[in-house]
């Protein structure tokens, strides 16, 4: 699940589609709406409301990508509950401490091992293009050689990972 309509998400779901993985796009404002549009399920809706769905127990990938830090905050605290094994959060390190100090002793716990933070590749890419391609490689080399139920919210069984 891509959660926020940031400049990269439109490049990350076009990535992602063409490596034949599912893809939920989560944003409900309403000038950013239009960046997830090409994902197989769009969810207008609150962070907190996509965590309520049985959407995101499904997701082996959630991507907190909103440009919000308390939108990214209520990502991660959603995403610690579920069995999501990729957790990525959009940022340099500095917003990541921000993130991290509002984030409670339990969801720290939840997220070991699981949070990608920044997410992506580490080679500090600049630009939508860059960024949407470090994060889809990251992906890729995390989830390589796995099918369906185990790809980021599944693959599309006629096309592989």
């Amino acid at each position: 699940a891509l959660i926020g309509g940031g400049p990269e998400a439109p490049l990350v779901l076009q990535m992602a589609a063409e490596l034949g993985w599912r893809t939920i796009g989560v944003e409900n404002r309403p000038r950013w709406m239009a960046r997830v549009d090409q994902a197989d399920i769009v969810l207008p809706m609150s962070v907190d409301a996509f965590f309520a769905t049985p959407h995101a127990a499904r997701c082996a990938a959630i991507l907190a990508m909103s440009h919000n830090v308390e939108r990214d905050v209520l990502a991660l605290e959603g995403a610690a509950a579920t069995a999501a094994r990729y957790v990525g959060l959009l940022g340099p390190r500095s917003r990541r401490d921000d993130v991290l100090r509002l984030l409670g002793a339990d969801t720290h716990a939840a997220l070991h091992g699981r949070l990608r933070a920044p997410v992506g590749l580490p080679f500090a890419a600049r630009g939508p293009a860059a960024i949407a391609t470090s994060v889809v490689a990251h992906l890729l080399m995390e989830f390589a050689g796995e099918r369906d139920r185990d790809a980021p919210c599944g693959a599309d069984p006629r096309r592989g990972p």
